[in-house]
């Protein structure tokens, strides 16, 4: 992720996510069918490790409406499977520095280290990086790279529907009281 990203010491403004993937794409179609399967498994399950409650309480702060009541931010907590997958595939893009952070505690999202533009929080591509990555070599059938790790690792199902949090994720209120700084600094900046 980070090798291909040439903005990553860039102002967040200069950054986007499909320059970001198209790079990924050629980068990995350098390698063989060994290295992307392995990077799609390893996707895989770094997709499935960020399917907590805290990644989707994130998500409605950064991409869910909002309101200002009393000085307390009230936010829909409205998540789609999609939205939430795609959601996740661009916390990814940030490197694994990051993945680390975030998966800690949310919060590390506004320490400093970061800079984000937050209104493009998707980026779905990534899901058929591998894909396109080892069809720029060769012309076997589409999606083997994808099939083939489905056959080998069918446990790493990043979208299966038996998956499930490791709890509810709350919304409205709460989620003032439980990230105060995080919520503060999202919500004016969007606000602006």
């Amino acid at each position: 992720m980070e090798k291909s990203n040439k903005y990553k010491k860039a102002h967040w403004s200069e950054y986007d996510v499909e320059e970001h993937i198209e790079n990924l794409t050629d980068y990995l179609s350098k390698f063989g069918k060994e290295r992307m399967v392995l990077f799609e498994k390893t996707l895989q399950e770094k997709l499935s490790d960020l399917y907590t409650a805290e990644i989707a309480e994130l998500s409605f702060i950064l991409e869910c409406d909002f309101k200002k009541e009393d000085e307390v931010y009230v936010f829909d907590d409205y998540l789609s499977d999609d939205g939430f997958l795609y959601f996740r595939c661009w916390l990814l893009l940030k490197g694994k520095e990051f993945f680390e952070d975030i998966k800690a505690d949310i919060q590390s999202f506004v320490n400093g280290k970061y800079s984000f533009n937050i209104g493009d929080c998707w980026a779905e591509g990534l899901l058929y990086v591998a894909d396109e990555a080892y069809a720029q070599n060769h012309e076997d059938e589409e999606s083997i790279i994808k099939d083939t790790v489905y056959e080998l690792y069918p446990e790493n199902d990043y979208d299966s529907v038996e998956r499930s949090m490791n709890r509810e994720p709350e919304g409205g209120v709460e989620l003032q009281k439980m990230y105060p700084k995080l919520v503060k600094e999202m919500a004016e900046l969007r606000s602006n």
